[in-house]
């Protein structure tokens, strides 16, 4: 059962169904309202609750809290998890666009910032999902982690070709979740570039390490651009816009030891990622709101339930300065094509042809199941 929440009035959505799809469709057309009385003080914590309910609709059975009978373990992890951070409960209600589903939703606020910050203010997004709190529960998760989770270790002594060990440090999960949050200034090198650069064998005065990629299935990266940056230079503005980087592949779905040049290489394919979600963070131009757009895999913009207030259409990535984090929801097959000048059932109903449609329906749904390969 899902941990408790404050505010009883508010149902959670895995207890109305245990069906993947049908919670899907809650997590996707119900939205946070704005606070009654200060929505500007909650802007970044309820653009958090929407982020982590479009993480959800990437969630295996395990991590809903199914009633299954498989991974119990896991299972009773993730409650606890609810408990200790009662915004993942959150993530996981109802919210209906009525005048108590408000009220209610403001009572769980409080009661949540009670819980969580009882002295201080409600802390700004990159404060949330830098927290102890987010890091040790959900962006914690073995399937959140961008390294994986046993790092191998050689002495200096030894040749790369030579036998590894897994490295007898305590890592914690928290640990690695706040490391899989990337930067990237797009100045030096392109996305993929950066990403990469996070994986394969690294050396300290005493040991050599070996860093894998653990394909999350969903990627983080906080993205700056530094003012004038795109005014000098329009060429490198069309290089970062979001054609440019909604899709996004990853060298090293297998990485294994070149004996021969004594080195680490990516052996099998490449791993696909989507851009599926962008929080644009706040400055002056919007008055230092926090924003939230999230993306169709044709690449259209979803347009948010009326009462979401932080959503805005007249920003873009390649805007002359800005600062973003990128969400990418791991792909099961890098063959889903690009957009085609059409649109998915859900912006608009085009004339497409069966096998066109059915063909893009496959991926549709490979994609928006969980991503899982």
């Amino acid at each position: 059962m899902p941990a408790p929440l404050d505010s009883e009035s508010l149902a959670d959505i895995r207890d109305q169904t245990n069906d993947g799809p049908a919670q899907n469709v809650f997590l996707m057309t119900e939205a946070i309202a704005g606070h009654r009385s200060s929505p500007q003080l909650w802007n970044s914590f309820d653009v958090l609750v929407m982020v982590i309910r479009h993480i959800n609709r990437h969630l295996d059975q395990p991590g809903r809290l199914a009633d299954t009978n498989d991974d119990e373990s896991l299972k009773k992890a993730f409650v606890e998890q609810e408990a200790a951070n009662p915004i993942l409960r959150l993530a996981w209600c109802r919210f209906e666009p009525t005048y108590q589903s408000q009220r209610d939703q403001d009572v769980a606020r409080e009661a949540i910032k009670a819980k969580l910050w009882p002295t201080s203010e409600v802390p700004q997004f990159m404060e949330l999902i830098r927290s102890d709190v987010m890091l040790s529960t959900l962006f914690g998760r073995d399937a959140l982690l961008l390294y994986h989770p046993v790092v191998l270790s050689q002495s200096l002594e030894r040749e790369p070709s030579e036998s590894w060990y897994p490295d007898g440090r305590d890592i914690t999960n928290a640990r690695t979740a706040e490391k899989s949050l990337m930067h990237w200034d797009c100045e030096k090198e392109s996305l993929k570039e950066c990403v990469e650069s996070h994986f394969g064998m690294f050396e300290t005065a005493e040991r050599r390490y070996w860093f894998r990629c653990n394909k999350p299935i969903i990627m983080r990266v906080h993205f700056t651009v530094r003012p004038g940056m795109f005014r000098d230079n329009n060429a490198h503005a069309n290089n970062h816009g979001y054609d440019a980087l909604s899709r996004l592949e990853i060298e090293g779905g297998v990485w294994k030891l070149d004996p021969e040049a004594g080195t680490i290489k990516s052996v099998e394919g490449k791993t696909p990622y989507m851009l599926y979600m962008v929080v644009r963070l706040g400055d002056d131009r919007y008055d230092q709101r926090v924003l939230f757009r999230r993306y169709h895999l044709g690449g259209q913009m979803i347009e948010e339930p009326r009462n979401f207030e932080h959503q805005q259409r007249d920003w873009k990535l390649h805007d002359d300065s800005g600062a973003y984090v990128l969400f990418y929801a791991r792909c099961s097959d890098n063959s889903i094509p690009r957009p085609l000048g059409y649109r998915f059932h859900e912006v608009s109903r085009p004339v497409l042809d069966e096998e066109l449609r059915a063909r893009h329906h496959a991926a549709y749904t490979r994609f928006w199941a969980g991503g899982a390969d």
